[in-house]
């Protein structure tokens, strides 16, 4: 039973190790991005800015108008608000992982 545990640790560290399919360059940089040109970047960030100020004018459209309106209106604009800030964190972490120099 030993030795056919030990075989299955192997044989998964085995294929663990083929996994990487990254060069194995001297110039190889771990956070070099693959996945993302610099046009992707530009449009991901710029996204990131769009999603902001979205959420910002909704938020701006709470303060001057939430005493007016009854609390479906608000409850409503709230989640609006929420839904483009999170898009904006969320596009925020792809622009941090795929995009940012790491110098």
């Amino acid at each position: 039973m030993k030795h056919v545990i030990l075989f299955v640790i192997a044989i998964a560290c085995a294929n663990l190790s083929l996994a990487d399919h990254h060069p194995k360059t001297a110039q190889f940089d771990a956070r070099q991005h693959y996945l993302l040109d610099g046009i992707d970047c530009k449009k991901v960030k710029d996204g990131v800015g769009s999603f902001l100020a979205v959420a910002d004018d909704l938020l701006g459209e709470i303060k001057q108008q939430g005493k007016e309106k009854n609390k479906k209106w608000q409850d409503k604009k709230w989640r609006e608000a929420s839904f483009f800030s999170n898009l904006a964190a969320n596009y925020s972490t792809v622009y941090q992982v795929w995009c940012k120099n790491p110098n």
